[in-house]
């Protein structure tokens, strides 16, 4: 946990009920518009991370380094997380994420109008597939607007804190 605060990245973990990690979501603020090699995620130590109050000064993007969730509330627990960052701060301006399974990139690259940045090493099946082939993961760069104008999305917001709550209860 050191090395994550001395790096500024914010972890959020999930523990059901017998305090077992069933998520986790990792992420932090770069300036916008990175080049792809300052957001490797084989080298966090040389991403120019800022400072969360930072972010609120100045355009950023969000950069998701990993999610997990070994349960559906914890995913969807994350991706409320993800959804509320991005209306609380104004100043972002990109969702960065790294995918690692085809079904999260198939979601931003079929609704929204999301830039492939990088691919991970090739693999020989599972990961994510892109241009027929398969790699350990897929780096997306997508608008914060065109996230949060996607109807099902916009429909939320007004509830986002609520229905972080109830599934947080659960």
């Amino acid at each position: 946990a050191g090395d994550i605060q001395q790096s500024k990245m914010v972890l959020n973990t999930f523990s059901d009920s017998s305090s077992m990690l069933v998520g986790h979501l990792l992420y932090g603020f770069v300036p916008i518009e990175q080049e792809a090699s300052s957001l490797d995620p084989n080298q966090l130590s040389a991403c120019p991370f800022l400072d969360q109050e930072k972010s609120m000064e100045q355009p950023v993007d969000l950069y998701v380094i990993s999610t997990f969730g070994s349960l559906p509330t914890p995913r969807m627990v994350s991706i409320m997380f993800m959804l509320d960052i991005l209306c609380q701060n104004t100043r972002i301006k990109n969702l960065v994420l790294n995918c690692h399974d085809h079904e999260a990139y198939a979601l931003f690259e079929t609704s929204t109008d999301c830039e492939l940045i990088s691919k991970g090493n090739e693999i020989p099946f599972g990961g994510v597939k892109v241009f027929g082939k398969h790699y350990k993961y897929a780096q997306i760069r997508i608008k914060s607007e065109s996230i949060l104008a996607l109807k099902v999305i916009s429909n939320i917001i007004p509830f986002i804190q609520d229905y972080i709550q109830s599934l947080l209860e659960d």
